[in-house]
């Protein structure tokens, strides 16, 4: 399963065991930036080298952290989040997340799967470059998630 872009959090589901990381998007303004957060609060391993290939693998692989939670990544102050880079980086970065697939190592008969939620604040630059990346019915809502669930 991929990622699910989300404007709400109240739309991941109550019962989720879930663990949560939080980006101030105005503390990361650069990819160097963000790679000292990605570390701090991910707890990236000692092998992430901080390329967009490393953080692929890493996102991919979750299990260092925990291999029975969904995970929720939540960006604040998007109108800030990498600011100073280009807009290449910023889709870049967001084709990574929306690409992401947890359950990828998982053995076809494994019940458990894992789910990850982006959570951005909905503001005209969030919705320019969910388009950007092909992200369509993003849900705002409980109503809206369960319609988008539906639909794919």
């Amino acid at each position: 399963m991929a990622a699910l872009f989300i404007f709400d959090e109240s739309i991941i589901p109550k019962n989720s065991n879930l663990c949560k990381f939080e980006f101030d998007g105005d503390k990361i303004k650069n990819i160097e930036e963000l790679n000292q957060e990605l570390i701090r609060i991910m707890r990236f391993p000692s092998y992430f080298n901080g390329n967009f290939n490393s953080l692929e693998e890493c996102l991919n692989d979750l299990s260092w952290i925990s291999d029975d939670c969904d995970f929720e990544i939540k960006i604040l102050h998007f109108h800030s989040f990498l600011i100073n880079e280009s807009e290449d980086v910023l889709i870049t970065f967001f084709e990574i997340l929306k690409d992401i697939d947890l359950n990828y190592h998982r053995y076809e008969n494994d019940h458990k799967r894992q789910s990850l939620y982006i959570v951005l604040e909905k503001t005209s630059k969030a919705i320019n470059l969910l388009k950007k990346i092909d992200v369509d019915n993003v849900p705002c809502s409980a109503n809206n998630a369960e319609k988008t669930k539906n639909m794919g």
